[in-house]
């Protein structure tokens, strides 16, 4: 198992902007009211926007760290436990790991595939 020396300070700082990016597109595309920020979110709509922007961080990896048995959904895991605290939304610190392993399953799922199919190397 590869161990990802992640701070959780650091891992929270980067899922946080990404949610901030996420709100922006949502506002933009009319799907969010203007003015309205994160904190302003209900629980439903908020984890929305942090389950899409954990999505995207973990999609901007190497597919190796997807393909590698290491501790990457425990950092994405207590992340969003930590988002209790700084939204004020108890319903975080309950976020399970096995939620965040459904979550990014099916593109785990993809480049196990793809690596062993190997079909990669012809293109």
């Amino acid at each position: 198992m590869i161990n990802l020396k992640i701070p959780l300070g650091t891992a929270l700082a980067l899922l946080t902007e990404r949610m901030r990016y996420e709100l922006k597109f949502r506002q933009k595309a009319g799907l969010a009211p203007d003015k309205i920020n994160l904190s302003d979110l209900n629980y439903e709509e908020l984890l929305t926007i942090v389950e899409t922007a954990a999505f995207d961080l973990v999609s901007f990896l190497p597919y190796e760290l997807l393909t590698q048995n290491n501790n990457l959904i425990d950092i994405i895991t207590k992340s969003i436990n930590s988002l209790a605290q700084l939204f004020s939304k108890n319903e975080f610190g309950s976020y399970s790991r096995e939620r965040c392993k459904r979550l990014f399953g099916r593109l785990m799922k993809v480049y196990r595939e793809e690596e062993r199919s190997k079909s990669f190397l012809y293109n």
